[in-house]
């Protein structure tokens, strides 16, 4: 099964989405390690319908999540494939895998099989009567889910299905296996080689080669299945290895596995691979736990996968129910309750801070992590910069620990970025230092409810449903799935077309010197809540991933690893007691409720930009203004959603707008929202009130302790204010955007200068007072601005510096001229449309702008625009740095058709067969867009 590195010649075509949820299945496998893989494959091969689900983002977890990374000969025709696919792309050397090609190899594996795929899909419930299963709840980001088929097969590590069918589940204090990558060795070892001493409960350390020259895995074993002791039992490895090898005195730590493999921690009595449930005979095992305690290899499990196969369809007449099955109806199944003061779920950016913070002030915290390490994109999507934003509070205590740290993992790592594995070291130390618990792979499905106070959490752990109980509940899952559960407000995507931020997916490349880079592009848009396209949005990921940088025929091989989160930049956005918008950040406000110190760039990866709000196409497009910092205050009210009580929203999805959103997800701005989410939480938990009744004082003295309050970080204004005088000098000078932004929004006394300048003998003045004077709705800007779209003006007539996201001035004039809304500038616009060489951008703006002046003269040039065939297509992602080797890009007609048919219903005109056109598109934004624009009435 060959997959080849082919550079795209074409926009991605999107396939259309799987129905999981709607569909009946032969045999639905749950567990994607790789007896479950290999059991899924082999009833489709078969002739099976297949549903695959997994809890985590990848396949085959045993390689490419726990780096368990041995695959000798396996005995089973599918395990064989497996073999024979991964040596034919350089994935194997002898019986070593490459993780990151383990994990393309084993996604087209189940692609090409037609299986239906569903990750981040844990399950929670088992549905059956006398005769049989019927059906499976599950749950996800969503909240819980019914997927039906006709038999059912557990390859789950904990063993789910089984527990909530009754039987009996014995849980052991068993071990956990874990490697790391060290790079590069100075000099020659003899390998495979075991080290004789080790420290207090770590066992069996071996150093084995690896597919890389010069790169040396080492594994080991910790007497513990708890995730956080076997990560930190990093260190004492890499010291001991370190003092016995010296080849390897120097090397880095390249990466470490992201979970650990356990052995033995649970085990069910007389079952093996294909056993039948005793009482729901469609249920049939495949885990690790199906068999006696004991080491399996990796060979083994893909045995174990087929066999349960066989064992089914030689059953299969027998265990099928006659008919098809009703549809399901019921709750699932609790299997255990906790209780705690503070509930965080979500361990990410802000969610390891707001755990830490509330855990010093003496609170109980658990943290619910749906993957297996703490900081979420700071440590798992690639990002390893400290990021945009202002000194101060925890986080520098966090980042001051990861830099004094970091050199004992790699002496190469640049002081201007965080060595991911050792992030993730700190903050799983301070999280224990704080007394926090943190319950590894689960997810959030639900809410307990007094009236409309959240009182606990339902979440899908990898032993089955549980109920958590608290007194305060912070929601850090980046997407705000508690407070949407519990019914909170919330919108999606920008105003004009419910778009939400592209994603990227983030992988990191070692070159043949030097240390590892990471790579950034937009891999397309992701509607996080949907986890369906949260599925596609992953494979997609890695699909672009492999086809940049898969092993050549050289045998080079620069992919090092792929990032374990998708870099999801933006999802649902809650509507709070507060909604910050993007002028508070550069227009000064002050905030009595003031919790944080908000700064970053306008980091809008869009480059549709036409389709955003006028605020940030004078700050961007007009001034250039991407790169500079804005931000300011951030209250407390923000992190309170409405008609929701018991709870605080402190994540990238908590009260904002659209436009104030892009600089306010970034992660130094989430940071200092967790600690302070974190501190009131406990305080609340104390006192025996809710976050909207708390005294948010407290909350500000205990920042002002921790330094993330005050005037030593309190940053200082965007654009400062100057003297008319002043500002009509600057206006006419070569650097004239200051003057733009303070006189668009000054007073009447600045209106009059801007009338002046708009008149003036300077080309530069009459411009930017024209663009000053169209922030303000005045019609005065008219004349300057129609003659600069009329002269494609491409160079700018004053300085004002260029960045990502800028166009010829004259592009952003045409937005302009629709927030004027004089009928005057109707013959450029129309100009605009019917000229051939008019990109995208220039036609999109140009349709806004005539929906804006809503001049019924603009059908006919709207109506003749949508009848070309030669519109412009393609899209082009970001690329942020040159190691993506190409940008994604994806068929961008559907922005111009649907935009131009949304302006004619407006004026009257609906285009119902257009709509039509994109109501069954693969991806989720178009389909929403296509939707709002068909239920449009006319005029």
């Amino acid at each position: 099964m060959p997959i080849q590195p082919t550079q795209p010649t074409q926009p991605t075509q999107p396939t259309q989405p799987i129905q999981p949820f709607d569909a009946l299945y032969d045999v639905a496998v749950f567990g994607g390690g790789l007896s479950g893989v290999a059991c899924a494959v082999a009833g489709a091969q078969a002739g099976l319908r297949v549903l695959l689900a997994e809890r985590r983002p990848l396949l085959g977890y045993e390689i490419t999540s726990a780096f368990a990374c041995q695959l000798g000969w396996p005995e089973s025709p599918v395990g064989q494939r497996v073999y024979r696919a991964l040596n034919a792309v350089r994935g194997l050397l002898a019986d070593r895998v490459d993780p990151v090609v383990a994990e393309a190899v084993l996604d087209r594996l189940v692609e090409l099989n037609g299986i239906d795929l569903l990750l981040y899909t844990q399950p929670t419930g088992l549905l059956h009567d006398p005769g049989g299963a019927t059906a499976v709840t599950v749950g996800n980001k969503q909240g819980e889910q019914t997927l039906r088929a006709r038999a059912f097969v557990d390859a789950t590590d904990g063993a789910v299905l089984w527990r909530c069918a009754g039987g009996t589940v014995h849980d052991r204090a068993g071990c956990a296996h874990m490697s790391m990558s060290l790079y590069p060795a100075q000099g020659a070892l003899a390998l495979p080689r075991a080290l004789q001493e080790a420290p207090a409960g770590i066992s069996g350390i071996r150093l084995v080669p690896a597919l890389r020259p010069g790169e040396v895995f080492v594994e080991w074993t910790v007497a513990t299945t708890r995730v956080a002791e076997a990560r930190l039992s990093l260190d004492a490895v890499v010291a001991l290895v370190r003092s016995q090898v010296p080849q390897l005195a120097d090397a880095a730590v390249a990466f470490a596995s992201v979970e650990p493999l356990l052995t033995g921690a649970c085990e069910v009595s007389n079952a093996q691979p294909g056993t039948r449930h005793p009482s729901v005979p469609n249920l049939l095992a495949a885990g690790d736990w199906a068999g006696p305690v004991q080491p399996l290899s990796n060979a083994d499990r893909l045995t174990r996968g087929e066999v349960a196969a066989s064992a089914l369809l030689d059953a299969w007449p027998e265990i099928l129910r006659p008919g098809q099955p009703a549809r399901p109806t019921g709750p699932a199944t609790v299997l255990r309750e906790e209780h705690t003061d503070v509930l965080v779920v979500g361990g990410g950016t802000a969610g390891a801070l707001a755990t830490i913070a509330a855990g010093r002030q003496g609170a109980r915290v658990t943290c619910l992590e749906a993957s297996t390490f703490l900081g979420g994109m700071k440590t798992g999507s690639g990002q390893r910069y400290g990021g945009h934003g202002v000194p101060g509070g925890l986080q520098d205590e966090f980042h001051a620990r990861v830099q004094q740290a970091q050199t004992f993992h790699s002496k190469e790592a640049p002081a201007s970025q965080l060595h991911f594995e050792t992030a993730r070291l700190v903050l799983e130390r301070m999280a224990g230092e704080a007394g926090a618990k943190v319950v590894y792979g689960t997810t959030a499905i639900g809410v307990q409810r007094d009236g409309n106070r959240v009182t606990g959490v339902y979440a899908a752990t990898p032993t089955g449903r549980a109920l958590f109980h608290a007194q305060v509940v912070i929601d850090c899952t980046g997407d705000a799935d508690v407070a949407r559960l519990a019914g909170a407000p919330y919108s999606v995507g920008r105003d004009v077309d419910g778009v939400v931020h592209a994603y990227s997916q983030v992988c990191y490349l070692l070159p043949p010197t030097g240390p590892s880079s990471c790579t950034n592009h937009d891999a397309g848009y992701c509607d996080p809540h949907d986890i369906v396209d949260l599925t596609r949005a992953r494979r997609e990921g890695v699909r672009q991933v492999w086809e940049r940088f898969a092993p050549d025929g050289e045998g080079r091989r620069p992919l090092l690893t792929i990032c374990p989160l998708l870099g999801l930049r933006q999802g649902p956005v809650i509507l709070g007691d507060y909604q910050p918008d993007f002028l508070e950040g550069i227009l000064p406000t002050h905030f009595e409720d003031c919790v944080g110190y908000s700064s970053a760039k306008y980091d809008c990866h869009s480059q549709d930009f036409a389709n955003q709000q006028d605020a940030p196409i004078l700050w961007v497009w007009l001034l250039g203004n991407r790169e500079r910092g804005q931000g300011g205050e951030m209250p407390y009210r923000m992190m309170l959603p409405q008609g929701v009580e018991g709870m605080l929203v402190a994540c990238r999805s908590a009260s904002s707008t659209q436009e104030c959103n892009y600089q306010f997800r970034t992660m130094r701005n989430q940071h200092r929202l967790g600690e302070a989410a974190g501190i009131a939480a406990a305080l609340c938990a104390q006192r025996g009130t809710t976050p909207r009744q708390l005294d948010v004082s407290l909350v500000q003295a205990q920042l002002h302790k921790s330094g993330a309050l005050g005037d030593h970080v309190r940053p200082g204004p965007v654009v400062p204010q100057r003297p008319l005088p002043e500002l009509r000098d600057i206006l006419a000078s070569p650097h004239p955007k200051d003057a733009v932004w303070l006189l668009a929004h000054g007073n009447e006394e600045a209106l009059a200068l801007l009338h002046d300048a708009v008149r003036s003998d300077s080309a530069g003045a009459r411009f930017w007072a024209a663009v000053a004077l169209a922030w303000r709705q005045d019609p005065a800007a008219v004349p300057e601005l129609i003659a600069a779209v009329n002269a494609r003006i491409a160079e700018r007539p004053d300085y004002t510096p260029r960045s990502r996201n800028m166009v010829p001035l004259w592009q952003s004039c045409i937005v302009m001229l629709g927030r004027v809304g004089d009928p005057a500038a109707l013959p450029v616009l129309v100009d605009v449309l019917e000229d051939p060489t008019s990109n995208p951008d220039a036609l999109i703006a140009a349709i806004r702008a005539l929906g804006r002046i809503g001049d019924s003269r603009a059908i006919g040039p709207l109506e003749r625009l949508l009848a070309r065939d030669d519109l412009p297509r393609e899209r082009l992602f970001q690329q942020t740095n040159p190691q993506s080797k190409w940008a994604a890009s994806e068929d961008g007609l559907w922005q111009i058709e649907l935009a131009a048919a949304e302006i004619l219903a407006r004026l009257g005109k609906p285009q119902p067969p257009v709509a039509d056109k994109y109501l069954a598109d693969p991806r989720i934004p178009v389909r929403r867009y296509a939707s709002r624009v068909a239920q449009l009435p006319a005029g």
